[in-house]
């Protein structure tokens, strides 16, 4: 699915075996130059995708130029679904979520109550060359939020961030991040803001959610 500048709802749909020669294998989320992206999903299960390039279950982009106090703007809603099983040859094996620099340039990606990869290593999404084998966030301007949700049996056995790879604004309340692989960050690999609540306002400690058993670290930051 490629949706650019629109609005797309999937809901008890399985988007499944497709294949991306670059980005987003199974849903492609694109907002360019003072447009609006939206994509919700429901209930739905992403799985066995492969992107060449990068976002093998979900890429969501921002990019390209304001006009006035106009903002380019791309959102995911994932609500109560399965991100599993999906490649990225570079970032993202689940989900890869980018916003272009750019003050007015916006990417956000809210997960509710669902499970990025799964109990089985067959279930873990991977980036083969890259960062964030189950969600890849980068931007100055992103936000990922993820509320009661699992992530587990991701790699990136090649960058950073099995679970996790986050060089933006990274929110995490609620939620089971374990048995993920990667070079460094088994669990979360961290170069930006990350907390543990569900808004990027009220900052806490990091300790409504757990992060463990994972392989290599559990959270990795830069000395």
């Amino acid at each position: 699915m490629y949706n650019w500048a629109a609005t797309l709802t999937s809901e008890n749909n399985v988007v499944s075996e497709n294949h991306a020669k670059k980005n987003g294998g199974g849903i492609a989320n694109y907002a360019h130059t003072t447009t609006r992206a939206d994509v919700t999903i429901i209930g739905s299960k992403i799985s066995s995708n492969v992107a060449d390039l990068n976002g093998g279950g979900i890429w969501n982009f921002a990019v390209s130029g304001v006009i006035g106090d106009v903002a380019t703007w791309a959102d995911v809603t994932i609500i109560g679904s399965e991100i599993s099983s999906n490649v990225a040859d570079l970032h993202g094996g689940g989900i890869w979520n980018f916003a272009e620099i750019g003050e007015n340039n916006v990417a956000k990606v809210t997960v509710t109550d669902s499970t990025i990869g799964g109990m089985l290593p067959e279930n873990g999404n991977t980036a083969t060359k890259g960062d964030g084998g189950g969600i890849f966030n980068q931007g100055l301007n992103t936000g990922m939020i993820v509320r009661g949700s699992t992530i587990a049996q991701n790699r990136a056995a090649n960058g950073g961030g099995g679970g996790i790879f986050n060089w933006g604004n990274t929110a995490v309340s609620g939620s089971d991040i374990y048995w993920n692989y990667a070079y460094y960050g088994g669990g979360i690999a961290n170069w930006g803001l990350l907390v543990s609540r569900d808004s990027f306002e009220n900052q806490i400690p990091f300790v409504w959610s757990q992060v463990h058993d994972n392989t290599d670290g559990n959270v990795w930051v830069p000395e």
